[in-house]
């Protein structure tokens, strides 16, 4: 049920974050169609700083720097976070303060379909924390659509229980 779903991205969030030592993490489902992000998960870390109300949807055109994962479909890593110019336009009264970022993207049948971010690491982000995050999100996005299918299993076998039973009456 959507319950797991929600408690095994908290779980891989927080594993994420510590196995890359970084103090905040968030993660988003992607829809190519429709090329907007759904808000999963952010760190309790993030939700204790941040004063901005999170969003439960954004479209990739509206996504700041989190969204070049996806408009580049790759990983985005950023040390010097303010030397890179992208937060030239400042932050949101009330955001976190970033000093160094990372985002990967998750794929599925060569679809983004998720995106991972991490960030405050104190020394620099690597090839290996990207490595690790890919790793940690491919098995999550297994487990979520295998979670998914089962739902939707349940959903057809009460469906077809429903109908025979009707059929059953009108017989």
């Amino acid at each position: 049920n959507a319950e797991s779903i929600t408690d095994l991205l908290e779980y891989a969030l927080n594993k994420a974050v510590k196995i890359t030592d970084s103090k905040i993490g968030y993660i988003y489902f992607y829809d190519e169609d429709k090329q907007e992000f759904e808000m999963k998960i952010w760190s309790r870390e993030v939700l204790a700083e941040c004063r901005l109300e999170p969003r439960g949807a954004c479209l990739l055109k509206d996504a700041g720097v989190w969204g070049d994962a996806v408009r580049q479909r790759r990983a985005i890593v950023l040390n010097s976070y303010p030397a890179s110019g992208q937060d030239a336009k400042g932050y949101p009264v009330g955001h976190v303060r970033i000093k160094k970022f990372l985002t990967v993207p998750t794929f599925s049948n060569d679809r983004i379909v998720a995106v991972i971010g991490v960030a405050n690491k104190e020394s620099d982000y690597s090839q290996s924390d990207i490595l690790k995050l890919t790793l940690v999100m491919n098995s999550v996005w297994e487990v979520v659509e295998r979670i998914r299918t089962d739902i939707l299993l349940k959903e057809e076998r009460e469906r077809l229980r429903i109908t025979l039973l009707s059929v059953g009456d009108g017989v």
